[in-house]
C-alpha cells in the first residue's frame, strides 16, 4: 500500500500495459490526486479533533467547545496552551482567583477585587463587588483623554477615553460577568491611573477621593 500523498504516482504506476500511454496515465494520475487529497482532508479532520494537534483555523471550534474567549493579542500558542487548561480553569468559575486570572490573560495584570461585606458605603450589600485595576505599573491605559464633571472624584466625572486604548479594554465587563459567582453583582471597574488609594476609596472623604492621583470608573 502506498503512504499517504503518494497515490498521485502509484495510481498510473499500478496500472495494466494497456493503460500506460501518456492519456492514461495522466487520468491515473488525476485520480491518484483525488485520493491524495481525500487521504490529507481525513488526516486532518481526524486531528482537527484533538487540542495538541490541530491546525490553528480549528482552535475556535474547540474554544467554543470550552466556552473560552480568544483574547485580542493572543497567539496560536497561547490560545492552545489555554484551551489546554480548560478543566482547571473552570474549577475556578464563579471565584475572585478566576476573574484575575482571565483578566491577566487579556493583559490586564495588578488586580484586587472588594466585597461589599468590607468594601463600599453600605457593607451590607454582601452581594456586590469592586473590580480594581491598578494601572500605576504597566500603564497600559495612559491617561484620561477628557473628563466631564469633576474627574477627581471616583463616581463624579465621567470618563470619555483613554489617551491608550487597551485592545481588550471592551472585554473587561463580559469577562468578569462570565467568570463572577452567580449570586454576586459586578458594582464598579476602578482603574487607578496614577496616585495611590487610602483606606476605603468609596467611603474616605465622602464621594472617595484618590489621594495623589486619579482614577476612573469603566
Amino acid at each position: 500500500m502506498p503512504s499517504p500523498r503518494q497515490y498521485v504516482n502509484f495510481q498510473p504506476d499500478s496500472q495494466p500495459g494497456f493503460l500506460q500511454g501518456y492519456q492514461s496515465r495522466a487520468l491515473g494520475a488525476g485520480m491518484g490526486y483525488f485520493k491524495d487529497w481525500y487521504v490529507e482532508v481525513n488526516i486532518v479532520g481526524v486531528r482537527s479533533r484533538f487540542l495538541g494537534v490541530c491546525p490553528a483555523d480549528a482552535l475556535a471550534y474547540h474554544g467554543d467547545e470550552r466556552s473560552l474567549d480568544r483574547y485580542v493579542g493572543d497567539t496560536d500558542d497561547i490560545y492552545r496552551t489555554r484551551l489546554v487548561d480548560a478543566w482547571q480553569l473552570w474549577t475556578f468559575a464563579g471565584t475572585a482567583y478566576g476573574i484575575i486570572k482571565q483578566l491577566n490573560s487579556a493583559g490586564f495584570n495588578h488586580i484586587y477585587i472588594e466585597e461589599g461585606a468590607t468594601f463600599g458605603p453600605d457593607h451590607s450589600q454582601w452581594w456586590k463587588f469592586w473590580v480594581i485595576i491598578d494601572d500605576t505599573f504597566d500603564h497600559v491605559f495612559g491617561s484620561v483623554a477628557w473628563f466631564m464633571g469633576d474627574g477627581y472624584l471616583m463616581g463624579g466625572g465621567k470618563n470619555l477615553g483613554f489617551t491608550n486604548n487597551p485592545p481588550n479594554e471592551s472585554s473587561i465587563r463580559p469577562i468578569i460577568n462570565k467568570w463572577k459567582p452567580a449570586t454576586t453583582i459586578l458594582a464598579q471597574v476602578i482603574v487607578i491611573l496614577d496616585g495611590w488609594v487610602m483606606g476605603d476609596p468609596l467611603v474616605l472623604m465622602g464621594d472617595g477621593h484618590l489621594l495623589g492621583g486619579t482614577a476612573v470608573n469603566i
